[in-house]
């Protein structure tokens, strides 16, 4: 292939029957579908983070860039890779190839955390949770359509850092005064200053092409206690790619999320309605990242002549967004919270007359 870099990879193969072993997270090893030999894979738990000054991983660009192609192991077919991709299926023979490590540029994984459970379990949480959706149309929970079902690894980066914040501000608060007619709201304003010590610990960004840092958030809680030493074997079966952006950039989303962090645990001192200003000056130390690979289920289906994709937390089984919601409810539930709102007002403008 002409200006085409070759990279070489591992294959699963069966030693007993020539087909492709995945990882079964029932058997917490490799299973071969056809003839269920296993293989026990070894994990290993150690502390791999590192300091996250002097980063470098420029070579990053210029190789997800570059056309690149692998030789699959089984039936020796050259198999094109996109972008970011290091797990591919042979087009071929259907058996799975991950590139090897020490071709892939930019910086290699330091932990993953593993499925816990395959793709019939996760097909029956996914159906349990929907069921349990309030805005979710009733006829979508009655008969649920048939779902194409992914299992990925998508690449993050886990933050831990220590911040030392010195803030000031002007806070705002409503206040009710007087009885009957003279009753009325007022905008009591006052100042707040003082400094916050604060423990940032596996504060995810996610870098893939696949979801958003939304899209995450809403899988969220991840148990990293859990989390294990990165081994490829842990890659066969799923869809995996490298992470998709330089770490310098990735750095400038964390730290955001580090000052949206300050900011609220600031406002959590306080009881206020709305902020004027709030100035906060911080300082970190003790900054440590880890690469990770994060287990997500994809469903992908279509309702009404829509598609829809919705992801789930490949360790925990919670469902996040993207699921269909009914106009009605939401209609509904906006009505009767204006009511709510609205009642007490009237009620206070009648009998105050």
């Amino acid at each position: 292939m002409n200006n085409s870099i070759k990279l070489e990879s591992i294959d699963s193969k069966c030693p007993n029957c020539g087909n492709s072993l995945k990882y079964s997270p029932e058997d917490v090893g490799l299973k071969c579908e056809s003839c269920g030999t296993r293989e026990v894979v070894e994990y290993s738990v150690q502390n791999k983070k590192q300091p996250y000054d002097n980063v470098n991983d420029d070579e990053i660009v210029a190789w997800q860039k570059s056309k690149k192609h692998i030789k699959c192991k089984s039936c020796g077919s050259t198999i094109e890779l996109e972008n970011n991709e290091i797990s591919i299926d042979c087009p071929y023979c259907d058996s799975q190839n991950v590139v090897a490590q020490k071709d892939i540029k930019g910086l290699n994984p330091s932990f993953l955390i593993k499925f816990t459970f395959g793709r019939k379990t996760a097909l029956a949480k996914f159906k349990e949770q929907v069921k349990k959706k309030f805005f979710v149309p009733r006829p979508f929970k009655k008969d649920i359509p048939e779902n194409q079902i992914e299992g990925f690894y998508f690449p993050a980066f886990s933050f831990d850092a220590d911040s030392v914040s010195a803030y000031s501000g002007r806070l705002y608060r409503y206040e009710s005064r007087g009885y009957g007619d003279k009753a009325r709201t007022v905008t009591v304003y006052f100042n707040v200053s003082g400094s916050l010590a604060f423990n940032h610990r596996d504060v995810l960004v996610e870098s893939s092409s696949r979801l958003s840092q939304y899209q995450l958030e809403q899988m969220f809680p991840y148990n990293f206690d859990l989390k294990v030493d990165f081994k490829p074997e842990y890659l066969f079966g799923y869809v995996v790619e490298q992470y998709n952006e330089q770490f310098d950039k990735i750095v400038d989303k964390v730290e955001y999320i580090f000052k949206d962090q300050i900011k609220s645990a600031i406002l959590r001192k306080y009881h206020y309605d709305g902020v004027e200003r709030l100035d906060v000056n911080s300082s970190f130390s003790n900054e440590w990242f880890g690469y990770i690979m994060m287990p997500v289920y994809s469903f992908e289906y279509n309702y009404k002549k829509k598609k829809y994709l919705t992801y789930m937390n490949g360790q925990t089984g919670k469902v996040g967004g993207g699921l269909p919601i009914s106009k009605i409810k939401v209609a509904f539930c906006s009505i009767l919270a204006l009511l709510i709102v609205a009642v007490p007002v009237v009620l206070a403008i009648i009998f105050g007359e």
